[in-house]
């Protein structure tokens, strides 16, 4: 997780400082309206963040508006044709969909907070302790590059 990153009742906010304005700021995820917040210095702003969830939350309650945003569980990735083909062929391999091997991969990415750094965390599989999934093997030459 970012350093920057807030979370208060299952909620997240980025904190970013203006220069121009010489203050902290963030703007609550994970919910379809925008609410923003600030902060002139770092001991305040997490006040701020809980301060903006727990009046949206209260704002929420009185309309009668749920709060969360909706997520429908699609979206579209733009990855290379190579590794495109590469998951295909897994799938196939392992009498999976597309969409299952995707899922898995993203739940185990999640799921064991790795880096998103050019995924160097795969060279070096070894020396990470991975956290358990309900998968016996798993065969990390499909997420390498075709270069």
């Amino acid at each position: 997780m970012s350093k920057n990153t807030l979370r208060y009742k299952g909620y997240l906010a980025n904190i970013a400082f203006s220069a121009e304005d010489m203050c902290l700021h963030g703007k609550i995820e994970g919910i379809s309206d925008l609410v923003t917040f600030e902060a002139v210095n770092a001991e305040d702003i997490e006040k701020e963040f809980h301060s903006a969830v727990d009046d949206y939350l209260t704002l929420c309650k009185e309309i009668g508006k749920e709060p969360n945003k909706y997520y429908s569980g699609t979206f579209n990735i733009r990855i290379d044709p190579a590794m495109h083909k590469s998951l295909d062929f897994y799938a196939t391999e392992h009498n999976m969909t597309l969409n299952s091997v995707v899922s898995e991969a993203c739940g185990f990415f999640v799921k064991n907070d790795l880096p998103l750094d050019g995924c160097k965390w795969l060279q070096a599989k070894e020396s990470i302790e991975l956290k358990p999934q309900k998968w016996e093997k798993t065969d990390y030459s499909v997420f390498q590059s075709a270069a």
